[in-house]
């Protein structure tokens, strides 16, 4: 069973809504994987702790930084409690402790990922943005899900290709495309099978 990414409340639809077409993708795309993969599989670069029960997704664009703060509520969801700019906005614990007890307390005006994403491909700029990730995301997504497979954290993966945790985390990224010697290493290292094929970009002709 899949986990559910929801937002908090208007407010927090708002908080979305101004970042930038590439940051809000961003945002589509990291919350995408904790849906498909849970957050206990999700780590670096994308998530990280951020004080207490909240964690932060990571979202990083030619803007700038942001933050999503999330929280995990009851019946697999994660419930995003606050969006903000970060070095532009500071957050007391006092004000992260309301978002939590709000967040895990089961409020029905919540918005879904899908729909939020919706209202977005409206918008030609972040139609853009979602298309130009993709290659990144589809290749962090193979990754992932070759670890996951394979029972393994980052930390236990990185053991078996004799390399480091964050090692891994850069390779999940996606940002960069691994050499097949390191494809190689990490399908061995999570009993996958390599396959490497070029596809015709334009369909066939009749």
């Amino acid at each position: 069973m899949n986990w559910t990414v929801e937002t908090l409340d208007e407010r927090v639809d708002a908080e979305l809504s101004a970042l930038s077409a590439e940051m809000r993708d961003r945002f589509m795309r990291i919350a995408s994987l904790l849906e498909t993969f849970g957050p206990a599989q999700v780590r670096e670069p994308y998530v990280k702790p951020l004080t207490g029960k909240v964690w932060e997704m990571r979202l990083k664009g030619k803007d700038g930084i942001a933050r999503a703060a999330y929280v995990a509520a009851v019946g697999r969801r994660l419930v995003v409690v606050h969006v903000f700019v970060k070095k532009t906005q500071k957050n007391t614990e006092s004000e992260f402790r309301n978002c939590v007890e709000a967040g895990q307390g089961g409020r029905i005006d919540m918005t879904k990922l899908s729909e939020l994403h919706r209202r977005w491909m409206e918008e030609p700029a972040y139609q853009a943005a979602h298309q130009a990730s993709a290659a990144e995301f589809d290749l962090a997504h193979q990754l992932i899900s070759a670890r996951v497979a394979a029972g393994l954290t980052q930390e236990q993966l990185a053991q078996r290709m004799g390399t480091t945790q964050s090692a891994i985390a850069r390779l999940e990224s996606g940002r960069r495309m691994p050499g097949l010697k390191t494809l190689e290493r990490l399908a061995a290292a999570t009993g996958a099978r390599l396959v490497v094929r070029l596809e015709s970009a334009a369909p066939p002709t009749a």
